[in-house]
């Protein structure tokens, strides 16, 4: 799965990071997640109350008018995983410091790329704002819409370690909806298909499955958030198959939908065939052949940098080797011995 594991531990050394005094035990995170789970609320429920909390977090903190900031903060904290066993990572998120916190959000989007690039490309406009240094402000209302979906429970369904559950809502896209007023949605011709009515049109579509074979593509010209992929996906999980096994392509003309469409994929599980254009499928029928090109192109182009730091590192390694060879005393005796490699 594509989702990150912030206690996992890491093929190399890891770069230091903030932590807590404290990580709450693994008891401590199930008894959280019953105390939520005893509020009756279904995943839509909490979904909504989620939402109507970073909506008021992020106006009553910051003077900006886009939607971007507090929509990419909710999209960073989806592709973090919380384990059935093991630290809480919402206890773990909500002690860190506001500067520590941006730090985390910043190190999110920098892993996915490497693993991921055609979706941390295609998702641009919800963490570009994390290229720029933050003001205190900014600082203060990022901290506060991250706290606002953490407390109420935002890992509870984006961070489940099962992709089944994941699928069980589209945060983002209600997000998305409650950030933007009726007359925003109105002009854009926003009309998000409800839940039901996609579960009802996955089953039609896919019927039980059978006929479905592993590298099919769906296409979906008008995607949204992806709900109805949502859908589709939930439908082929409960007839014993797996997404992930398919190729899903999403165009659509809103950029922040879009960009919820690329970090849905990560969310829901879809697996490696993804393509998601920001076009006008009515204008530009060639939105999905043009993803696939990029697609191709930043592979190669997180290949080649790859590549490089390898090189960079396998050359600081040397040169470390030998420099360990170089004694106090030989350098005594060799005082014009250059203890760097010199440059051509």
């Amino acid at each position: 799965m594509d989702q990150l594991d912030l206690f996992a531990q890491p093929s190399a050394e890891p770069r230091p990071g903030p932590r807590p005094a404290t990580i709450p035990s693994p008891a401590t995170s199930h008894q959280a997640r019953t105390r939520r789970a005893a509020r009756g609320l279904t995943p839509r429920r909490l979904a909504d109350r989620i939402t109507e909390r970073v909506v008021r977090a992020w106006h009553h903190a910051s003077t900006d008018s886009g939607h971007g900031i507090p929509l990419g903060v909710v999209a960073t904290l989806a592709q973090i995983s919380q384990p059935h066993h093991g630290p809480d990572v919402a206890a773990h998120l909500l002690a860190l410091k506001p500067e520590e916190l941006w730090q985390v959000l910043e190190r999110v989007w920098a892993m996915q790329w490497i693993r991921r690039p055609e979706l941390v490309h295609w998702a641009t406009p919800l963490h570009t704002w994390l290229e720029q240094e933050p003001d205190a402000r900014r600082l203060r209302a990022v901290y506060a819409v991250a706290h606002a979906a953490l407390e109420d429970g935002q890992l509870e369904l984006t961070g489940n370690p099962e992709p089944l559950w994941r699928c069980d809502v589209d945060l983002l896209g209600t997000v998305l909806t409650g950030l933007r007023s009726h007359g925003a949605r109105q002009v854009l011709g926003e009309y998000h298909t409800p839940p039901d009515i996609a579960a009802v049109m996955a089953r039609f579509t896919l019927g039980t499955g059978e006929d479905l074979k592993p590298g099919q593509w769906f296409d979906e010209p008008a995607a949204g958030t992806g709900g109805l992929f949502r859908a589709l996906a939930q439908h082929l999980r409960e007839a014993g198959r797996d997404p992930r096994h398919y190729g899903w392509s999403m165009g659509e003309i809103d950029p922040l939908a879009a960009a919820c469409c690329a970090v849905n994929a990560i969310v829901w599980d879809l697996g490696p065939n993804v393509l998601v254009a920001c076009t006008d499928t009515l204008a530009d029928g060639n939105g999905a052949q043009r993803a696939l090109a990029e697609r191709r192109e930043l592979y190669a182009h997180r290949d080649r940098l790859v590549a490089c730091a390898k090189e960079l590192a396998a050359w600081r390694d040397a040169f470390a080797a030998v420099e360990s060879l170089i004694t106090p005393q030989s350098r005594a005796d060799h005082p014009g011995r250059a203890s760097t490699p010199p440059t051509r």
